[in-house]
C-alpha cells in the first residue's frame, strides 16, 4: 500500500509539472509599448507654418493620421505610418509629405517637411497638454518663430532663417515663465525671455554667439 501510495503522489506531481505549474511559465504577452495618443506641436517652413498634430489611435499603432492647420489657411489631413522599429514617421496630404523620428526619452517627434511649390521646412511635437505658441523675431534678421510648451514644463521649437528652419530646445521655469533657448542645428544661436502659459503670451530677446541680435514675441492666439 505504501507503494501504491507513493506511486500516485509522483504521477501527481509530474502531471502538475507537465501542466505549467512552474512559477517561470508565461502568463500571456507583455505590455505594449510605443507612443500613444495625440501629439501636438508646429511646423515652420519656407512658405508655411502652423499647428501639427499627429494621432495614435491605439499605443504604438503602425497606422496613424494627423492635421496640419496652416496659420491663415486650410486644414490639411494627414495619413501615414509609424515604423517601431526605427521610431519614424511619414504621413502625406495635399501636397505635404512630414517625416521625422520618435525621441522615446523626451516622449516627442521632430523631423523635416516638404509641401507644395517646393514649401520645405522642419516641425516638432509633444505628448501631453501641449501650448503652441506662434510669433516672430527681428533686429539683425527677422523670420518665423514658433515655440511649443507641454504641461510637463518640456520646450522646444521651430525658427525660419536665412539658411533655412532649425530645431529650438529650452528649459522653462515654472514659477517665473523664465525660458532659455538654444538649437542643436546651430549652436550660435540663443534666447531668453518669458512666457505665460496662463495668458498665452511671451516675449524676449535672441542672440547669435551670445551677443544680443533682435527681439522675439509669440503667443497663443498667433497660430
Amino acid at each position: 500500500m505504501r507503494f501504491r501510495n507513493t506511486a500516485l503522489v509522483c504521477a501527481l506531481a509530474l502531471a502538475a509539472a507537465s501542466c505549467g505549474g512552474s512559477g517561470d511559465s508565461s502568463t500571456g504577452p507583455g505590455p505594449l509599448t510605443g507612443p500613444s495618443g495625440s501629439y501636438r506641436g508646429t511646423l515652420v517652413g519656407s512658405n508655411s507654418r502652423g499647428v501639427l498634430v499627429i494621432v495614435f489611435a491605439t499605443q504604438g499603432a503602425t497606422a496613424i493620421t494627423g492635421t496640419l492647420t496652416l496659420t491663415g489657411a486650410a486644414v490639411v489631413n494627414l495619413n501615414g505610418t509609424y515604423t517601431a522599429s526605427s521610431k519614424h514617421v511619414s504621413l502625406t496630404g495635399s501636397g505635404y509629405t512630414v517625416t521625422g523620428d520618435y525621441t522615446e526619452s523626451s516622449t516627442h517627434f521632430s523631423g523635416d517637411y516638404t509641401g507644395p511649390s517646393s514649401d520645405h521646412g522642419s516641425w516638432a511635437v509633444e505628448s501631453g497638454t501641449v501650448k503652441v505658441f506662434c510669433g516672430s523675431y527681428t533686429g539683425s534678421a527677422a523670420g518665423t518663430w514658433n515655440l511649443l510648451l507641454n504641461d510637463a514644463g518640456q520646450l522646444r521649437g521651430v525658427a525660419q532663417t536665412s539658411s533655412g528652419a532649425i530645431e529650438l530646445v529650452g528649459t522653462y521655469n515654472s514659477s517665473s515663465g523664465a525660458i532659455t533657448i538654444t538649437s542643436p542645428d546651430d549652436a550660435t544661436v540663443g534666447a531668453t525671455g518669458t512666457l505665460n502659459a496662463t495668458t498665452g503670451g511671451g516675449s524676449g530677446h535672441w542672440t547669435v554667439s551670445g551677443q544680443t541680435a533682435g527681439d522675439w514675441t509669440a503667443n497663443t492666439n498667433g497660430c
